[in-house]
């Protein structure tokens, strides 16, 4: 308990210029129409439910939530799709179609109700200039505190994820976010990575 410590944490591919490019083009977009995207394992602890009945209590019909992904909640999204046209399943995508998808969303959402060890699609999102809405367990959080690309939720009040969804169904708080996903999102590229290893070598 006594000894030295040092986090790493974990990289992704991060291209830095492509991301400047997708968050200029974004700044660019002034329409009143909002796009949430949920990417990801379709599972029970992901909190799939919890986000569709959050979702499904806002009035607001300029926004859209779109599923990437697959799994046994499938039948519970085409159940929610069917009283509410502003939910989409969009199933399995490749991955060219995935980055198509994360270049015309505008928000992604991490609902996870269990302890995700590291939230690896909240950074893939930053890189496509997305802003995060986080439940507040595990990975998701120590993430999103250190970055400030987003912003956390109790992860079982629908409530408080409501309020979060509202907020970021206006365009000019998203757009507050840009500058803190260009600042911040090479904590996690590669080449940090490698630098923080070769610190900790050098001081043993």
């Amino acid at each position: 308990k006594n000894c030295k410590k040092e986090y790493v944490y974990n990289p992704i591919d991060i291209n830095f210029d492509n991301t400047k490019k997708i968050i200029e083009k974004k700044m660019k977009n002034n329409s009143e129409n909002i796009k949430f995207i949920y990417v990801g394992r379709y599972s029970k602890e992901k909190g799939i439910e919890n986000l569709l009945n959050a979702f499904c209590k806002v009035k607001n019909q300029n926004i859209t939530l779109e599923f990437c992904g697959q799994g046994t909640e499938n039948e519970t999204i085409n159940k929610f799709i069917e009283d509410d046209s502003r939910i989409k399943n969009c199933g399995m995508l490749n991955k060219e179609n995935l980055e198509k998808e994360y270049i015309d969303s505008d928000v992604i959402i991490v609902p996870s109700i269990w302890e995700e060890p590291f939230g690896r699609v909240v950074i893939e999102a930053n890189q496509y200039g997305l802003p995060v809405i986080g439940s507040n367990r595990g990975g998701i959080k120590e993430t999103l505190d250190l970055i400030h690309t987003g912003k956390t939720f109790q992860y079982d009040d629908i409530d408080d994820l409501k309020s979060k969804i509202d907020f970021f169904s206006n365009r000019g708080n998203i757009k507050k976010y840009y500058k803190s996903i260009l600042d911040n999102i090479n904590q996690y590229s590669i080449e940090n990575h490698i630098k923080r290893y070769l610190k900790i070598y050098s001081t043993l």
